[in-house]
């Protein structure tokens, strides 16, 4: 699958939170934004447009104040690992617990 910058940019970004051991731990939004050049004006379109793709899956109560978590896929992860292997960086955490 091939994904859109912006799709890699948020992957990437939860690659490279300081949360999770694997990538597909996920992590917290406002990590997303410390980690990428995703702007926070930019992050729910991403994010919706992640989640339709089947890239990501989200959590949190949706409340005024609320942190979303951001977790990745199975299709996800391996779609953000195919693309970093074409450019030729390396994930900085395993796929998965299997692959630790």
């Amino acid at each position: 699958m091939k994904l859109t910058t912006l799709q890699f940019k948020l992957l990437q970004g939860i690659d490279h939170s300081e949360y999770g051991n694997v990538l597909m731990d996920g992590t917290w939004t406002f990590s997303v934004l410390d980690n990428s050049d995703i702007t926070a004006r930019q992050l729910p379109g991403v994010l919706a447009g992640a989640l339709k793709a089947g890239l990501i899956n989200v959590g949190g109560t949706g409340g005024r104040d609320d942190e979303f978590t951001v977790t990745p896929t199975e299709l996800g992860a391996k779609a953000y690992a195919e693309e970093c292997t074409n450019q030729g960086i390396n994930t900085k955490k395993p796929l998965s617990w299997a692959k630790a």
